[in-house]
This record gives C-alpha cells, structure tokens and sequence, in this order.
C-alpha cells in the first residue's frame, strides 16, 4: 500500500521523535537501557549557553541518542538526535533537570510532546561542528513558525 506523501513524509519523523522520546522519558522503568547516569549534573544548566547530552559520555557514537540544545532563559529550543540519522527539532522549557519539550517540524507546528530527564543523561562538554549545524536548522524552523 502507497502511503500518500504528505504521510509518507511526516510518519518517519514521527516515529523517530516518539522513539527517541521515549528512550529520554523519566520513568520508573526505563524503556531502553540507558547508560548509567552522570555522577552529578552541575548548575550550570540552569545558566545559558548549548548543551550536549546523550546516552553514552561520549559522542558521536552509532545507535546512541543525544539530545543537544541552547538555553536562553528557561527556554530551550534543540533537536534529538542519532549519529548519521535525521534529527527532530524541539522547543520548551527547562523546569531544572527537566526539558519540557513540544517537537518542531518544517510545515508542522507539533508533531508530539515529551519530557527529559536530563539527570538520566550524560553531559558532554563539547558540542561538535555537526551538532552546531543541527542546533542552527532548528533555531531556524521555530523562528519560521514563530513568525506564522
């Protein structure tokens, strides 16, 4: 059966946010195995700047999620991502060790929602050429469906 396009186009992003989503949402009992979580997550995430986290303490790795993302104030706009995969782009707020996030496509407001438990992640201190790139297309998205 031949999905029409506009389908065809929006269900791979759509399953790609709601299962990365899910690896990231604080549950009682995880829904992939996650790394062990940072011994401790400083401050600083509360201050502004881009922030890298992901599964594993090092980046780039193959079949890892990472969520990277830039915090001004307590909005946060990023994407959640795998290395060589499509990425999705967020915007929400940050509610301590908590992104509180609705997904951003081009041409769709909202794909879904979720939430991070940035406590259950790991905070990785360089933020790569290729996740600045990432980061700017989805600052460029939520700009464009901000001015609509």
């Amino acid at each position: 059966m031949n999905l029409p396009a506009t389908v065809s186009k929006k269900l791979p992003l759509t399953a790609t946010f709601a299962l990365v989503s899910l690896a990231f949402v604080a549950q009682n009992v995880p829904a992939v195995s996650l790394a062990q979580p940072s011994r401790s997550t400083p401050a600083s995430e509360q201050i502004n700047g881009t922030y890298l986290y992901g599964e594993t303490p090092q980046s780039n790795q193959m079949d890892k999620a990472y969520v990277v993302f830039q915090r001004q104030n307590s909005k946060v706009v990023g994407a959640i991502y795998s290395p060589n995969s499509e990425f999705d782009c967020f915007t929400g707020s940050q509610n301590n060790k908590t992104l509180n996030l609705k997904s951003v496509s081009t041409g769709e407001s909202s794909l879904g929602a979720a939430k991070i438990n940035l406590s259950k992640l790991h905070q990785i201190k360089s933020v790569s050429a290729n996740e600045q790139r990432i980061l700017s297309a989805c600052k460029q998205a939520v700009e464009s469906l901000e001015k609509r």
